[in-house]
């Protein structure tokens, strides 16, 4: 039986970056720090947390994490949804609990986690959701984790033909007008004349 975890696709949660390379600089302290600490013997030692984080924290382990979830994020969205309309739905929104909708074309990773979760430090995790993808957030107003963000392909396309004036509904781009069969249409999602 697949879990929640196994769905998981990537996470953002600077706290555990931190940790992870701290733990991973002190296993490894004589590649990282070589020439860094003595002890009183004048001989090599592993530094402290506070030197160790002090580095962490000046160094571009959090801008390299970031440029990979981003990459990550970006291959599952072409896959998912190359035309990149979505429809989104909220629940358990900051500290009043708001659900809302929407939907949006947004195929850039970095764009879609800017016009989604709010503008402020937040720890999230992005996990499988069938053909869609579902965002557990952490941030300041929901500290618990319980706001929760589903995206599912907006698939749907509102189509009018310059023709014969025919509206209709379709699940994708259509090759043309069912009434009198002409190529030449605008869709509601592209605004683009379309021409198969």
């Amino acid at each position: 039986m697949e879990t929640i975890k196994d769905q998981l696709i990537c996470c953002w949660d600077s706290g555990q970056i931190t940790q992870d390379e701290l733990a991973n600089r002190k296993a490894n302290w004589q590649e990282c720090y070589p020439d860094l600490c003595e002890d009183e013997g004048g001989n090599p030692c592993c530094p402290s947390d506070e030197t160790i984080l002090k580095n962490i924290y000046n160094s571009d382990i959090y801008e390299m994490e970031w440029d990979c979830l981003l990459d990550t994020l970006q291959n599952v969205l072409d896959k998912k949804n190359p035309d990149g309309y979505w429809e989104v739905s909220v629940a358990n929104f900051g500290w009043r609990n708001l659900s809302g909708q929407t939907s949006f074309c947004i195929s850039n990773a970095k764009e879609l986690l800017r016009k989604i979760l709010p503008d402020c430090d937040c720890t999230f995790y992005v996990y499988q959701d069938g053909p869609g993808l579902k965002i557990r957030n952490f941030h300041h107003d929901s500290p618990t984790g319980n706001e929760w963000y589903y995206l599912q392909p907006d698939r749907d396309y509102i189509n009018y033909c310059d023709d014969c004036d025919n509206e209709w509904e379709t699940d994708g781009l259509p090759d043309c007008c069912p009434e009198c069969k002409s190529t030449r249409f605008v869709s509601e999602h592209s605004q683009d004349m379309v021409t198969c």
